[in-house]
């Protein structure tokens, strides 16, 4: 996988890994993405958490229907469709 110079440990270790289009991807976790937009406080960014909160909530509505953990968790078989 290919970083951006600066990419540190500390945001790769809050990204999950994607699937699409046959090639993987690092992306923030939902979670993490809700808290940083949170913080920022801009009116873009707060205006974005109803919806955003909404997606959360339905993951984890399915991971608690299926017993599976979704994509907030960076592991090989979040990487297969």
């Amino acid at each position: 996988m290919k970083c951006a110079a600066w990419v540190d440990s500390e945001c790769l270790e809050n990204c999950v890994s994607i699937e699409m289009f046959g090639q993987v991807f690092k992306v923030v976790a939902l979670e993490k993405l809700i808290n940083a937009k949170r913080t920022a406080g801009r009116p873009k960014d707060l205006m974005m958490l109803p919806e955003l909160e909404a997606i959360l909530e339905y993951q984890k509505l399915q991971e608690a229907a299926t017993g599976e953990k979704g994509t907030d968790d960076d592991t090989e078989s979040d990487t297969k469709s």
